[in-house]
């Protein structure tokens, strides 16, 4: 979805006018606050389907797994709507960041509304939908594909927050009130910086030594799939699933 924000303005953390009045970026410390509404707002039809559809399974109620498959005939905005849980979620989160008030429960009236606040909350603060196949099979790989990358090291809000105060020098206190994509903007570039330095080092005893500048730039936005569609899927590894 195309909303015509200007992201060069998104570095500087200040609230960004959209067609719905202004909206200000969470803080980092808002955002662990709220991952659980945040995480809730991430999730598209299909990710509501697969979520419900494990129960259903589960269940072997045929009732249930036949209004399971009903979701993914739904759009997303009637099923947040119709869902108290789902909505509670948007709307705390849109009552924070919103500067009119009356938007947040305005965007419940109308598809469009509802779709473009979501996309901008998202992109403002760096939210993006996990990838998801409407094909089990493919959906399968993607699972597959997601664990075998979850067995490496991961990195809490702590080891994030503690990289960027040692590597800037800020205290806690300024880190956790940058906003989202400034903690992950100043954490990447702290690490080209640090990366600048030790090829720069080695480029004194090696030849050919590639030395990346340190101000090159970094596509915070940039949308990495590891999924492929059925037609792929098929060619690359036969008909697996009889």
């Amino acid at each position: 979805m195309e909303l015509g924000l200007n992201k060069d303005l998104f570095i500087t953390g200040k609230p960004i006018l959209t067609p719905y009045g202004n909206v200000r970026f969470l803080t980092y410390y808002e955002y662990i606050s709220q991952i659980s509404n945040l995480s809730t707002i991430s999730m598209n039809v299909l990710h509501i389907y697969y979520m419900y559809k494990k129960h259903a399974d589960e269940s072997r109620d045929k009732k249930f797994i036949q209004l399971v498959e009903g979701i993914k005939e739904e759009s997303l905005y009637n099923l947040v709507k119709e869902n108290e849980m789902f909505k509670k979620s948007y709307l705390e989160v849109f009552r924070l960041l919103f500067e009119s008030e009356s938007i947040p429960d305005a965007i419940f009236e109308e598809e469009k509304a509802f779709d473009e606040c979501r996309e901008i909350i998202m992109q403002m603060n760096m939210l993006k939908e996990e990838e998801v196949s409407s094909n089990p099979e493919i959906q399968m790989f993607i699972n597959n594909g997601n664990s075998a990358r979850g067995t490496g090291e991961k990195q809490s809000f702590t080891d994030l927050i503690s990289s960027v105060v040692v590597g800037s020098f800020k205290s806690y206190e300024e880190v956790c009130n940058m906003t989202v994509l400034q903690v992950y903007a100043t954490y990447y570039r702290i690490g080209q910086m640090k990366n600048y330095d030790t090829t720069v080092l080695y480029s004194t005893v090696a030849e050919k030594v590639n030395i990346e500048d340190w101000n090159k730039h970094i596509d915070l936005f940039e949308d990495k799939k590891s999924g492929i569609d059925k037609k792929s899927f098929a060619k690359t590894y036969g008909n697996l699933f009889g």
